[in-house]
């Protein structure tokens, strides 16, 4: 959001309300960000000094994702979820999938 002359801030949707699926995890480092959620949603934000973006990412499941992580310089980045699914991106648009054994459920507060 962006402050007005009183100090208010004003907020602006940045993901189009068509996009229903509840959103679980954001991540910031830097001036880029990750956010992830319901049927596999990643959605890549970028900041270019005046105003932040939004594009969809296509993660390639449709499992809930719970946690992401993205490196200082948006060159890795992690997301985890459902069903044992663990994503790694290099560029935060293409996603590798891995699959660990059914049923497991990955969520991390944070990540070292």
């Amino acid at each position: 959001g962006s402050a007005d002359n009183s100090g208010a801030y004003s907020w602006t949707r940045l993901v189009p309300a068509s996009a229903n699926n509840h959103l679980r995890k954001i991540f910031i480092s830097g001036d880029n960000g990750l956010a992830a959620g319901d049927n596999g949603t990643l959605i890549k934000l970028s900041y270019d000094g005046a105003a932040w973006t939004a594009a969809a990412a296509s993660s390639g499941t449709s499992n809930n994702l719970k946690a992401v992580w993205i490196n200082n310089t948006a060159t890795l980045a992690f997301a985890v979820g459902d069903n044992g699914t663990i994503l790694k991106s290099t560029n935060l648009i293409s996603w590798l999938k891995f699959t660990v054994p059914t049923g497991s459920t990955w969520g991390s507060e944070t990540l070292n």
